[in-house]
């Protein structure tokens, strides 16, 4: 059995901007004035990293007021998707219904979002039904215990073992959290870094995720420990 964990932004939605720009917003409602957050490094990281990191930068509030963000942020959200014109990214549906038809794979969310965040993103781009669970950026401020804890959750919600493990993300931060847990990691080109970074981090990069086949061909190659 098959254990595929998935990236949300950059890998299977382009949210355009919404989330920076609820971000702002509910960091501005909390500290009780305008931010700019202008320069932010959102590839890769975790909502709670940058929410503490934002709270830093905008007055010095304590890491420990990150919660009212969140709920600010969740709330912002939605509107903020709504005006936005973002998309599921290429590929990203046939791959998921590909996946969700193997008896031999199961698919689970590992993404540095907010969970109620990640949950409202892929149902406004019409995935969200092919998960029901995963690890989320929460409750951990790097990517190497969130695909732990999508493990521990895949393992209980299909009461099952998994023999193998596969990450698919966008950044360097997906490759090296799928090394943290000695798994192999798909790199798709759909997000910031261009195909010639990405190789860098690894050897199995793909432009997009348009050919399906090509993506399954991989995720089979990782159960018969060819990668």
């Amino acid at each position: 059995m098959l254990l595929v964990i998935w990236d949300v932004d950059g890998t299977l939605v382009d949210a355009a901007g919404a989330g920076h720009r609820a971000l702002v917003r509910a960091v501005a409602t909390v500290v009780g004035h305008p931010v700019n957050l202008d320069g932010l490094d959102y590839a890769g990281r975790t909502d709670r990293a940058l929410i503490e990191e934002s709270l830093a930068r905008s007055g010095g509030r304590p890491a420990s007021d990150w919660p009212l963000v969140r709920e600010e942020y969740t709330r912002l959200l939605q509107e903020e998707l709504s005006v936005a014109a973002g998309r599921a990214l290429p590929g990203a549906q046939a791959i998921l219904e590909a996946v969700a038809g193997d008896r031999l794979m199961r698919q689970v969310l590992g993404t540095g979002n907010l969970e109620a965040g990640a949950w409202i993103k892929l149902g406004h781009y019409g995935l969200a039904h092919y998960f029901a669970t995963g690890g989320f950026g929460d409750t951990h401020r790097t990517r190497p215990p969130i695909l732990r804890e999508a493990v521990a959750n895949a393992i209980r919600h299909y009461e099952s073992r998994f023999d193998h493990l596969v990450i698919v993300g966008d950044t360097p931060r997906d490759a090296d959290a799928a090394e943290a847990l000695g798994a192999p990691c798909l790199l798709v080109a759909t997000g910031r870094y261009p195909t010639t970074t990405l190789k860098e981090y690894g050897p199995h990069v793909l432009p997009d995720l348009t050919d399906t086949e090509q993506v399954l061909a991989f995720f089979h190659d990782v159960t018969r420990g060819r990668t």
